[in-house]
């Protein structure tokens, strides 16, 4: 959820869920259950025509329990800063539809029973089918 508290400035709210197990061959996969809350920004840089870039840092939390009765969890802890870009399809009479594309630095860690990573990489598309499968749409109330 995106809410524009003024012009250029827009507070962001999200929750994330998933559910996942099933079977791989004869063997049966972990099953799974998780969630948690993103949180963030959107600072609009320019706007011209329906064009519309934006920077977005945001954060986010998550936690993820096996199934099976299982005490442990994992905990991912998500910080991206994040350039956006969105085309408005007011030329063609729906102005409230956009299409878009985000890509960034971003900073993951991972805790689970035992062992902990972390990483700092690019996020959105890095590759040309990428471009393709991380576009979005965004309807606008």
């Amino acid at each position: 959820m995106r809410n524009w508290v003024n012009r250029n400035l827009a507070v962001n709210v999200g929750i994330a869920l998933a559910l996942g197990g099933g079977k791989e061959g004869s063997r049966t996969l972990d099953s799974y259950a998780g969630g948690g809350p993103q949180l963030g920004l959107t600072v609009l840089l320019g706007n011209w025509r329906h064009l519309a870039v934006g920077a977005s840092p945001q954060a986010g939390v998550f936690v993820f329990k096996p199934g099976g009765g299982s005490t442990t969890s994992t905990v991912i802890v998500q910080f991206t800063a994040a350039m956006e870009g969105e085309l408005h399809f007011g030329f063609v009479g729906v102005p409230a539809l956009s299409v878009g594309m985000a890509t960034g630095l971003g900073f993951l860690y991972e805790s689970t029973p035992g062992a902990s990573v972390w990483s700092i990489g690019v996020v959105g598309p890095q590759s040309a089918w990428g471009v393709l499968t991380d576009l979005f749409l965004r309807y606008y109330l």
